[in-house]
């Protein structure tokens, strides 16, 4: 079940070149103003805060269609991790 899960998962990823870079200021934006609802920005600032203690550079991008968020980092993106 798993896996049958994961790689639908991996099917709705669009590829990086249907993302634009949103900046986090934005991602700030909407978590201040979606307050008292399920706040998936929140989460998002938490996983980017993650990100940095361990010294990494959080980079959040959407779909075109502006519908899904994601987040990575630029040491991913530029395949800096071995």
């Amino acid at each position: 079940m798993f896996l049958t899960t994961w790689r639908i998962m991996i099917k709705q990823i669009p590829s990086i070149e249907n993302m634009q870079i949103v900046p986090e200021e934005i991602v700030q934006y909407c978590a201040d103003h979606l307050v008292g609802e399920e706040n998936n920005f929140e989460k998002f600032l938490l996983i980017a805060n993650e990100f940095r203690s361990a010294g990494l550079t959080p980079v959040f991008m959407c779909s075109r269609n502006l519908k899904d968020l994601f987040i990575t980092t630029e040491e991913k993106l530029k395949r800096k991790l071995h």
